[in-house]
């Protein structure tokens, strides 16, 4: 849908700057969907004209819609309306993530990457409680939101306590729940840590991103009965899909 341009005049007596007044402009029709996602917004050259405004100016509000996530720059092609991030509970919250996502109303999707056993590995034995030699489980997986890869992670599990795990089609179903179905395992306390990295090559590959861009890099440990440690995952989630919401009360 065409912005309506003909519906904006720049209040010129008012201390709010030109800019400010594009940029909050532009916003609504975001917000309203006359915006729509993957939309691209006129050349600055042409808003120059409309707005009756310098190049600095457009480009000022542009910058602006840009760092708050709204807009998109891609080369050579222009500035794009780009698609709210996945508001994510997943740091206070044990859920799966199809119950996450379609709480956003979104579709979601799994591609296994690769799912095998592996020899032991010292460091992730350590954190699951194992002896130095026990075999493992190595599930890689990326999740997918409306089409899009949001994120992808890697899930090393005990082979000793789930044998024929292999055997689940983890594209369709849920780690958690077949674990809870198929051998009394709840995961019930989660330790997580994250941080922020470059995506590097490995993970920009999977998610379609440069491997400069910005990421969180989470790595957690689940537990049954909350001693018992059962899964060691390290995931990525493109920072510009992605936020995590927290709730923190005193």
């Amino acid at each position: 849908m065409p912005i309506d341009f003909d519906s904006f005049t720049l209040d010129r007596t008012t201390p709010l700057p030109f800019y400010y007044q594009i940029e909050q402009f532009l916003m609504e029709h975001i917000e309203s969907g006359r915006l729509s996602v993957d939309e691209c917004i006129p050349p600055e050259t042409e808003m120059m004209g409309l707005f009756g405004v310098s190049r600095a100016t457009i480009r000022q509000a542009i910058a602006n819609l840009v760092n708050q996530g709204c807009l998109v720059r891609q080369k050579g092609r222009g500035t794009f309306v780009k698609a709210p991030k996945i508001q994510s509970e997943t740091m206070q919250v044990l859920q799966s993530f199809q119950e996450e996502i379609t709480k956003n109303n979104a579709v979601p999707k799994t591609k296994v990457l690769e799912f095998r056993v592996i020899p032991a590995i010292e460091e992730i034995n350590k954190k699951l409680g194992l002896s130095e030699k026990e075999q493992l489980y190595l599930l890689r997986r990326t999740r997918y939101i409306n089409g899009e890869a949001a994120f992808t992670f890697k899930t090393y599990l005990p082979l000793s306590k789930f044998p024929g795990l292999i055997n689940i089609d983890f594209e369709n179903q849920s780690l958690y729940q077949q674990l809870e179905e198929c051998y009394g395992c709840r995961v019930n306390r989660v330790i997580r840590h994250i941080e922020v990295a470059h995506a590097g090559k490995e993970a920009a590959e999977l998610l379609g991103i440069d491997k400069k861009d910005p990421v969180f890099k989470v790595s957690f440990t689940g537990f049954s009965n909350d001693t018992e440690p059962v899964e060691y995952s390290v995931t990525t989630y493109r920072g510009d899909r992605i936020e995590f919401t927290v709730e923190v009360k005193r």
